[in-house]
């Protein structure tokens, strides 16, 4: 019934059909192997975003390929670039929010993500949109910031789903510490933290209480300069409190 309104409703070049076995095995569902459902659907397709090309790997990558709920605060975040900055950006995924930077003028951007899918689609979207002045890790951030020792003026955390679980909170909230106090740590004199978090069970007053004790350790003061969440594309039901999941925080730290 659902493929066929999504057929009738979008009229679609195909459907993709991707598998959490964790979900299906929840949902008592037969355990399906990734599939086109209908029609055909490209290894990868071009999409333009506020006039920046990216490409979607929707058979291999997270999800739909690329996170578009991050639309407008990869904008905010981008807005605040200066001239000279280098920017930071980990859990890059398909390095969004450092291309967005780079479109803005940032001097140099450094992204990092653990997966090689990942890097692949970073070094792709730098191409297309001709940036040179970049590089792509693959490496886990958490290592990466324990072996870091340069600066930037901006650092990006957008890390995937820490907390899935009530049970996971705790542990995901000493994780969002270790990151933002490691990055304060590596930021130039008054730099910017952009730090995000996609987990229902985080709330914002999670997050203000990281940045309350990163302040704290560091002996820095944290001034929140824009709160952030998803956008229109993933709308926010007042009667369902889970759609509210993505939230975030822009920060300059002094």
């Amino acid at each position: 019934m659902i493929i066929k309104s999504l057929i009738e409703i979008t009229k679609p070049k195909g459907i993709y059909e991707k598998v959490d076995e964790k979900i299906l095995k929840i949902e008592g569902l037969k355990q399906n192997k990734e599939q086109t459902i209908y029609g055909e659907v490209l290894e990868n397709i071009q999409v333009i975003e506020n006039s920046l090309k990216f490409v979607a790997s929707i058979k291999q990558g997270q999800k739909t390929g690329l996170f578009l709920d991050q639309r407008k605060n990869r904008k905010i975040v981008s807005s605040y670039i200066q001239r000279g900055f280098k920017i930071l950006d980990l859990f890059s995924n398909s390095g969004g929010f450092g291309i967005y930077c780079l479109k803005k003028g940032a001097d140099f951007v450094e992204f990092v993500d653990v997966s090689q899918v990942a890097v692949s689609q970073i070094e792709e979207n730098c191409k297309l949109n001709d940036f040179k002045n970049y590089k792509a890790i693959k490496e886990d951030a958490f290592d990466y910031l324990n072996n870091l020792n340069k600066k930037f003026n901006l650092i990006i955390i957008d890390p995937p789903a820490f907390a899935k679980t009530k049970k996971e909170k705790v542990g995901a909230i000493k994780g969002f510490q270790f990151l933002v106090i490691n990055s304060i740590k590596a930021l130039e004199e008054n730099g910017y933290i952009a730090v995000f978090s996609c987990s229902h069970h985080i709330t914002e007053e999670d997050l203000k209480k990281v940045l309350l004790f990163a302040s704290q350790k560091t002996g820095k003061r944290i001034v929140i300069i824009e709160k952030l969440m998803q956008d229109l594309d993933h709308p926010y039901l007042l009667n369902s409190p889970p759609s509210f999941y993505l939230k975030g925080f822009l920060v300059k730290v002094i």
